[in-house]
């Protein structure tokens, strides 16, 4: 009997625990803040990481059109003659940029002596400089006269905000014989600031 009212009792008080199956609105607030803070910086770091990944972009955009107007320039440039057939404009271009105009051999007279001009044309001259909007690279021909041949003016590159040359005369620290290229081209970042890169090359001419 004493054993019957022992378990009976036991049951009794098992009837009054509660059993907790949720959470507290305290602890949902936390759990909803901690989650809150956690998302913020995870969003944060995707974020400067899509800003970095951008700006690698428009540095590799930037290179790459500096690089055209360098390997444009020089591949013709490089057979000119610096005292005789090259003349730099310095300042004379849009927003104070640089012209280059000169002239290449194109084949040999009777005599056996170099023909000086541009695109097989004796007397004319190759043009290289930026446009009015100070946002391309053009390449056109001038003729004896210095006016330019119809139809001959070409876009090189884009986003080219500065075009600078330097020869000994112009800058003493030129090596006798070669010219200094110097392009600046631009772009507008992810954060809608402007972005800017400047490559130089030397050219030494052969002629």
């Amino acid at each position: 009997m004493g054993d019957q009212f022992q378990l009976i009792s036991v049951i009794r008080k098992h009837r009054f625990i509660k059993v907790r199956t949720g959470f507290t609105l305290a602890e949902m607030m936390v759990a909803l803040g901690i989650f809150s803070i956690i998302m913020g910086i995870a969003y944060s770091a995707l974020r400067t990481n899509d800003i970095y990944n951008g700006l690698i972009r428009i540095q590799i955009d930037l290179y790459r059109q500096n690089q055209r107007v360098i390997s444009s320039i020089s591949n013709e440039l490089k057979e000119s003659n610096l005292a005789l057939k090259t003349t730099i404009q310095d300042g004379a271009g849009i927003n104070g940029s640089d012209i280059i105009y000169f002239q290449i051999p194109i084949g040999l007279d009777n005599g056996y002596n170099v023909i000086w001009g541009a695109d097989g044309t004796a007397d004319y001259y190759i043009r290289y400089r930026l446009d009015a909007t100070g946002e391309f690279l053009l390449r056109d021909i001038l003729d004896a006269a210095f006016s330019p041949a119809a139809g001959s003016e070409q876009q090189i590159a884009y986003r080219v905000i500065d075009l600078q040359f330097a020869d000994p005369m112009l800058d003493a620290a030129v090596p006798f014989g070669s010219i200094k290229i110097t392009s600046t081209a631009r772009k507008q970042g992810p954060d809608r600031h402007d972005i800017s890169l400047s490559n130089t090359a030397l050219v030494y001419l052969e002629n």
